[in-house]
């Protein structure tokens, strides 16, 4: 059974749309066995498991999250965007073989999409820690700082 691609648009609303797929470009999905659909943790400010399964040919999607607005959660449209991508199958070990973020790290689209999702002060540190640590970086930062200045 498929899950339909317009399924996310009919069933949550922009805002869970929108930061359900933050989750997803940051791959915060681990797989758990299941034989009937798909269970899945989900790692945001809480670990949250998804439940996807079928009923009636339709998908029946369930969270542990605390949400209680309109329309699914934003970890459900994750999971949802996770399947439909194919990056997720039914099968005991989750994750399809595939392209891994470090395989995918030569795709410009990737990483800006990858870059955007990313909290600010993740990117900061990051920068930081590679300044200190990357000389060729640290000289190419120094000459675009004197250069902008």
């Amino acid at each position: 059974m498929k899950i339909p691609k317009d399924y996310l648009v009919e069933n949550t609303t922009p805002e869970s749309l929108k930061r359900g797929r933050e989750i997803f470009y940051r791959q915060f999905i681990r797989p758990l066995k299941t034989k009937t659909g798909y269970n899945l943790i989900v790692h945001g400010t809480g670990d949250y498991e998804v439940d996807i399964r079928f009923a009636d040919g339709k998908a029946v999607t369930e969270c542990s999250c605390p949400y209680s607005g309109e329309g699914k959660c934003k970890h459900i449209v994750a999971v949802v965007l996770a399947i439909q991508d194919g990056q997720v199958d039914r099968n005991p070990s989750g994750f399809k073989t595939g392209l891994s973020d470090l395989e995918r790290s030569n795709d410009a689209d990737f990483l800006v999409k990858y870059y955007d999702t990313a909290p600010q002060r993740a990117k900061e540190e990051f920068e930081r820690a590679d300044l200190v640590t990357n000389q060729s970086l640290r000289m190419r930062f120094l000459q675009f700082v004197r250069k902008s200045g």
